[in-house]
């Protein structure tokens, strides 16, 4: 059961990744911008342990044109693929880490939607600022399923 929920940024979540990367109760949400190598993923494999998701740190409460300016936007299959991978994870990990470029953003919103639906017991500590979208659209889709079970 994941007992331990942590966002960081790219390079605080490859160095915790570096030197926990033996541990078998890690799981990982790696979020980066479209155009971006992706160190992580090279770090810790592709497995059933590691998701990765790409999109760009808009909100399109704020920019409802982003995506028709050419910014890859959060979206409902992103959401879901993160609403799988949680549900595949919840009984086979302990430690659940999301990270972003900064670890503000994006991430913080993705661990503050897993910490209120999952794990209301963990206190995840997000920044004022996490992604409203991001957040919305997670708990929009999460919901859309359980009236579809």
């Amino acid at each position: 059961m994941i007992k331990n929920i942590k966002f960081f940024s790219l390079l605080m979540a490859e160095g915790y990744i570096w030197r926990c990367k033996e541990i078998t109760n890690l799981a990982v949400i790696s979020i980066v911008s479209p155009e971006m190598e992706n160190p992580v993923k090279k770090l810790f494999g592709e497995n059933e342990r590691f998701l990765e998701c790409v999109f760009y740190d808009v909100d399109l409460f704020k920019w409802p044109t982003a995506e028709e300016e050419g910014y890859k936007a959060f979206n409902e299959v992103i959401a879901k693929s993160i609403i799988e991978f949680v549900e595949r994870m919840k009984d086979k990990v302990e430690n659940l880490i999301i990270h972003c470029e900064a670890g503000v953003s994006r991430s913080s919103a993705v661990a503050k939607f897993i910490s209120d639906c999952y794990y209301p017991y963990i206190r995840v500590k997000t920044y004022g600022v996490y992604n409203k979208y991001v957040y919305a659209l997670l708990n929009k889709v999460k919901n859309k399923s359980q009236i579809n079970v």
